[in-house]
């Protein structure tokens, strides 16, 4: 009767185990992840051309993180804020280093603009957890007089962010 009570409780343990048992939860690297707001550069002038923007800084307003610091480059790829629904970025043109001993180049220039949004929270797995796209409605340059922009016109290519494969949004200057 012992060896039966015994048996059984051997065979219940061993059920447990093998039923208790599940999958590595490890979300794979190439699994979606929250995309990024991608921005081009273009000439105002000639509205095809794609025009590189010298020593470019891009700052958060609501913290202190660059995101882009003092980059000649005609595109980025900056985050928006998941649980909000706008964010704004300082864009600074001809920014200097603090740290340089001399800065001879033209004045840094900095234009606010205020990207506003729908974000669309999408379940992929237990894994990897939450995605969230956007969708934009609109991106508008913040006040301060129109000769001092260095930003002549902001347009919403792609209305929703769902990956950074193309630019969603050209700032023309």
């Amino acid at each position: 009767m012992k060896i039966k009570l015994f048996s059984l409780l051997i065979l219940f343990g061993f059920v447990s185990l093998l039923t208790g048992c599940e999958k590595d939860d490890i979300c794979p690297e190439t699994a979606d992840a929250t995309p990024l707001l991608v921005i081009r550069f273009l000439d105002y002038e000639d509205q095809n051309d794609f025009q590189s923007v010298p020593s470019l800084t891009v700052k958060g307003t609501s913290e202190v993180t660059n995101f882009i610091t003092r980059q000649t480059t005609d595109s980025i790829a900056i985050p928006l804020k998941t649980f909000e629904n706008f964010t704004q970025y300082q864009f600074i043109v001809n920014d200097v280093d603090p740290e340089a001993e001399e800065n001879t180049g033209p004045d840094p220039n900095a234009d606010l603009i205020e990207f506003f949004y729908v974000p669309e929270e999408i379940y992929e797995n237990r894994a990897c957890g939450y995605v969230v796209n956007f969708t934009i409605s609109s991106a508008e340059l913040l006040a301060e007089t129109p000769e001092n922009h260095w930003i002549k016109q902001i347009e919403v290519r792609q209305l929703n962010v769902e990956n950074e494969a193309s630019a969603h949004i050209y700032i023309y200057h």
